[in-house]
């Protein structure tokens, strides 16, 4: 298990903080950073069909995994693909925190 966490994110504003560690060799992020607010939100998010999209910076994606199509490439000694008698036993592990916020 990674004892350092792989990924940190963190909002100055609110204090809050998450830690992300894995077991897995890769991590892929994705932002909002270009959203226009066009579009839908999802229900579970507290939108509507006719309701506003995702606002810029409104959200970021993690995804933990091994390097992609490792299977193509088995010079690299990554056996991603699991057999019917195997287990998967990849994790992602997160901490929350919070500090308080800086006044200013």
């Amino acid at each position: 298990p990674a004892e350092n966490p792989e990924v940190e994110l963190w909002s100055e504003k609110s204090g809050y903080k998450v830690a992300f560690s894995s077991n897995q060799g890769g991590v892929q992020c994705y932002t909002a950073n270009f959203q226009s607010g066009a579009g839908t939100r999802k229900k579970i998010h507290g939108g509507s069909a006719e309701g506003d999209g995702y606002p810029k910076e409104a959200c970021v994606y993690l995804e933990f995994h091994d390097p992609l199509s490792a299977f193509l490439h088995p010079q690299n000694g990554i056996d991603s693909l699991l057999t019917s008698d195997e287990i998967y036993h990849n994790y992602v592990k997160l901490n929350f925190g919070f500090k308080p916020p800086a006044r200013g």
